[in-house]
């Protein structure tokens, strides 16, 4: 069953001009990188501060900060950072996070009920640190100490009201608050406080960026994030930690090693062992930052924009928002081609004089294409492809058999904000139609289809879908 929705991000990149008045990182709390791995666009940094939240910042030729990233090292004092580009150990620098809790604070759930199991990550926390729960008038309610994700699980919820979460140690801020409404009186038939539900995904999305959390709704989830897992292909590389969970909701931590590319995600519940339907998605990365070059006779101020996989064709629309500069030609928006994963889009100081300004950049479309080598179901390739032109989207898979005859085709179209349109055909090995499926999904599910099929006699069957029986019909 198709569940998905669509699933879009505009990306923004802003700088400022005063680039030579950006002022030098403070030298307290600092740490020392020892080394520096890249492969693929990512970076393995090492430093002398393990199981610590630190901050790592990139650097231009000037020393001035260009981006920086917060995450807690492991007992070797690494961190892993997906920069899109590889990271070069003398424009590092790397400082301890005050507080030790790191900036993220707390990722919950979007609604909490009274009584509603959960679990809660505090992404900052130090293994081993005991974690606190309070009420505002300072009553603790729940003491634990985080896993190595720094999840918590809360097996009876809690009561209505709102709680702040810190660390025992007492250091820094506190790491944010919950707020936990109370039980609805039809709680009763509420999806989730139905435990022996069937594992289903209400509106998978069909496009992830590494650095973005997503949310996937439905039911039959564990509300242990320890018990949730999803991968996106491969048994170590693509699986993704589930940081918060109710019965209804969890939001995904990292994809940092996901690969770019096109994968079907799965959801499994562990503690059941039911696993979703594969849902096809495109992982991929875009940044932007502000560079500078240094020319013959002056430096030169570009936007760049990395783009993963590499493979793909790419777009970029880039707009001068505000500030006093502009694009080639005096241009105030201007469009770019992305080559080999990187475009970079010269940026020019206005005659008016020097000061703030901010860029707005986007991808208008995009195209990947691959083939999958290892054999499907039919003894053959699969040709996976995704496109973007504007907010519609197109995921298309192409299944051949062993002797290169396409045997099945599903292709999925959605617009931002919209339904999404699944269809699908079959062939059999001689190459005669034996199915065909057109269907409208919007929310959790589908809302019309026809599909032809043959009947076990042989004849052709027509079928339309009622909504509001949830079934296929004999077509009239």
């Amino acid at each position: 069953m198709k569940t998905s929705s669509a699933h879009s991000k505009k990306f923004l990149a802003w700088a400022l001009m005063a680039l030579l008045l950006t002022p030098q990182l403070a030298l307290a709390n600092t740490c020392t990188i020892t080394r520096v791995d890249n492969y693929g666009g990512s970076s393995n940094v090492y430093t002398d501060k393990p199981n610590t939240t630190i901050r790592v910042t990139s650097l231009d030729e000037n020393g001035n900060p260009v981006e920086s990233w917060v995450g807690t090292t492991d007992s070797n004092g690494r961190i892993t950072i997906q920069a899109g580009y590889n990271l070069s150990k003398p424009y590092l620098r790397a400082t301890v996070v005050s507080g030790n809790m790191g900036e993220e604070s707390l990722v919950l759930p979007s609604e909490l009920r009274a009584g509603q199991p959960f679990t809660f990550a505090a992404t900052g926390a130090v293994r081993g640190e005991v974690i606190r729960v309070q009420t505002l008038e300072g009553e603790v309610v729940a003491e634990r100490k985080p896993d190595e994700h720094g999840r918590v699980y809360l097996a009876s919820g809690l009561a209505a009201g709102t709680y702040v979460v810190g660390a025992l140690a007492g250091k820094g801020q506190p790491a944010g608050q919950i707020v936990v409404k109370p039980k609805p009186e039809d709680a009763l038939v509420r999806p989730g406080d139905n435990p022996a539900r069937p594992l289903k995904l209400y509106d998978a999305p069909n496009r992830l960026m590494r650095t973005e959390r997503a949310t996937l709704h439905g039911e039959g989830f564990s509300p242990n994030a320890a018990d949730m897992m999803v991968n996106l292909g491969g048994e170590k590389s693509g699986q993704v930690p589930v940081l918060s969970a109710t019965a209804e909701e969890i939001k995904l931590g990292s994809l940092e090693y996901a690969q770019p590319g096109l994968h079907e995600m799965t959801v499994t519940n562990k503690a059941n062992g039911e696993t979703s339907r594969p849902e096809p998605v495109f992982v991929y990365d875009a940044r932007g930052r502000i560079i500078r070059h240094k020319l013959a006779n002056n430096d030169q101020t570009q936007l760049e924009i990395a783009l993963s996989p590499k493979e793909a064709t790419a777009t970029v629309l880039a707009k001068v928002q505000s500030g006093p500069v502009h694009f080639a030609g005096g241009s105030k928006e201007t469009t770019a081609e992305v080559h080999h994963g990187v475009a970079r889009i010269p940026v020019e100081a206005a005659s008016a004089g020097v000061g703030p300004f901010q860029l707005d950049w986007a991808l208008q479309s995009l195209t990947y294409s691959s083939v999958q080598d290892e054999p499907n179901e039919y003894g053959g390739k699969t040709a996976r492809l995704y496109s973007q032109s504007g907010n519609r989207h197109m995921l298309r898979y192409v299944y051949y058999d062993a002797n290169g005859r396409k045997r099945r085709e599903t292709t999925l179209e959605w617009t931002d904000g919209g339904p999404d349109q699944w269809t699908s055909r079959e062939w059999d090995a001689n190459g005669r139609e034996t199915s065909s499926e057109r269907s409208t999904w919007s929310g959790n599910g589908r809302t019309s289809g026809e599909r032809t099929y043959q009947g076990v006699d042989g004849r052709q069957r027509r079928e339309t879908w009622d909504a509001q029986g949830n079934q296929w019909v004999p077509a009239n």
